[in-house]
Protein backbone atom coordinates (compact mmCIF):
# COMPACT_ATOMS: atom_id res chain seq x y z
CA UNK A 1 0.00 0.00 0.00
CA UNK A 2 1.05 3.37 -0.58
CA UNK A 3 1.23 5.35 2.63
CA UNK A 4 0.34 8.55 1.26
CA UNK A 5 -3.10 6.80 0.56
CA UNK A 6 -6.63 6.74 2.11
CA UNK A 7 -7.76 3.60 3.92
CA UNK A 8 -11.27 4.40 4.94
CA UNK A 9 -11.74 0.57 6.07
CA UNK A 10 -8.53 0.19 7.38
CA UNK A 11 -7.93 -3.00 5.62
CA UNK A 12 -4.35 -2.29 4.44
CA UNK A 13 -5.22 -1.95 1.08
CA UNK A 14 -5.78 1.80 -0.09
CA UNK A 15 -9.12 2.89 -0.83
CA UNK A 16 -8.22 3.53 -5.19
CA UNK A 17 -6.54 -0.15 -4.94
CA UNK A 18 -9.71 -1.64 -3.07
CA UNK A 19 -12.40 -3.42 -4.78
CA UNK A 20 -14.37 -4.10 -1.65
CA UNK A 21 -15.10 -0.66 -0.42
CA UNK A 22 -16.29 -0.64 3.37
CA UNK A 23 -15.94 2.23 5.42
CA UNK A 24 -17.12 1.50 8.61
CA UNK A 25 -15.44 -1.97 8.25
CA UNK A 26 -18.12 -4.28 9.63
CA UNK A 27 -17.59 -6.33 5.99
CA UNK A 28 -20.67 -5.55 4.25
CA UNK A 29 -19.76 -3.13 1.15
CA UNK A 30 -21.02 0.46 0.74
CA UNK A 31 -23.20 -0.36 -2.04
CA UNK A 32 -25.22 -2.69 0.08
CA UNK A 33 -25.09 -1.63 3.64
CA UNK A 34 -28.57 -0.43 5.01
CA UNK A 35 -26.83 1.30 8.32
CA UNK A 36 -23.15 3.15 7.42
CA UNK A 37 -21.53 4.43 10.31
CA UNK A 38 -21.55 1.36 12.34
CA UNK A 39 -19.44 1.51 15.31
CA UNK A 40 -16.10 -0.33 15.44
CA UNK A 41 -16.41 -3.90 16.75
CA UNK A 42 -20.55 -4.34 16.41
CA UNK A 43 -21.86 -7.52 15.16
CA UNK A 44 -24.16 -6.71 12.29
CA UNK A 45 -27.17 -8.56 10.12
CA UNK A 46 -26.49 -9.10 6.64
CA UNK A 47 -27.49 -5.51 5.75
CA UNK A 48 -24.69 -4.21 8.00
CA UNK A 49 -26.86 -3.20 10.74
CA UNK A 50 -25.83 -3.46 14.31
CA UNK A 51 -28.68 -3.47 16.91
CA UNK A 52 -28.31 -0.24 18.44
CA UNK A 53 -28.99 1.04 14.95
CA UNK A 54 -32.27 -1.16 14.53
CA UNK A 55 -33.45 0.02 17.81
CA UNK A 56 -32.28 3.49 18.38
CA UNK A 57 -32.41 4.91 21.66
CA UNK A 58 -33.72 8.61 20.91
CA UNK A 59 -36.17 7.06 18.74
CA UNK A 60 -39.29 8.57 20.32
CA UNK A 61 -40.70 5.12 21.46
CA UNK A 62 -43.68 4.83 23.29
CA UNK A 63 -42.26 3.88 26.51
CA UNK A 64 -39.21 1.68 27.58
CA UNK A 65 -41.32 -1.42 27.10
CA UNK A 66 -41.75 -0.70 23.16
CA UNK A 67 -37.83 -0.51 23.62
CA UNK A 68 -36.97 -3.33 25.16
CA UNK A 69 -39.26 -5.39 22.73
CA UNK A 70 -37.29 -4.56 19.71
CA UNK A 71 -34.07 -5.14 21.44
CA UNK A 72 -35.50 -8.22 22.05
CA UNK A 73 -36.72 -9.32 18.65
CA UNK A 74 -33.21 -8.07 16.69
CA UNK A 75 -31.40 -9.99 19.26
CA UNK A 76 -33.18 -13.49 18.41
CA UNK A 77 -33.16 -12.41 15.05
CA UNK A 78 -29.23 -12.56 15.78
CA UNK A 79 -29.57 -15.43 17.26
CA UNK A 80 -31.50 -17.48 14.50
CA UNK A 81 -29.19 -15.59 11.90
CA UNK A 82 -25.96 -17.52 13.97
CA UNK A 83 -24.63 -14.06 14.85
CA UNK A 84 -25.52 -14.06 18.71
CA UNK A 85 -25.20 -17.02 20.92
CA UNK A 86 -28.04 -17.22 23.88
CA UNK A 87 -25.67 -16.04 26.19
CA UNK A 88 -24.91 -13.01 23.71
CA UNK A 89 -28.41 -12.06 23.43
CA UNK A 90 -29.08 -12.25 26.85
CA UNK A 91 -26.79 -10.01 27.62
CA UNK A 92 -28.03 -7.79 25.23
CA UNK A 93 -31.69 -7.63 26.37
CA UNK A 94 -30.32 -7.04 30.00
CA UNK A 95 -28.20 -3.64 28.99
CA UNK A 96 -31.08 -2.64 26.98
CA UNK A 97 -33.52 -3.19 29.89
CA UNK A 98 -31.26 -1.38 32.49
CA UNK A 99 -31.25 1.68 30.23
CA UNK A 100 -33.36 4.77 29.96
CA UNK A 101 -34.44 4.20 26.25
CA UNK A 102 -38.03 5.16 26.16
CA UNK A 103 -38.49 6.42 29.37
CA UNK A 104 -40.29 9.52 29.60
CA UNK A 105 -38.35 12.74 31.02
CA UNK A 106 -39.83 14.21 34.13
Amino acid sequence: MNPDQADSDSDGIGDVCDNYNDADGDDVTDGEDYCPGTPSGETVDANGCAIIQLCVCDNNWKNHGAYLKCVAHAAEDFVEASLLTDVEKDGVVSEAAQSTCGQKTK
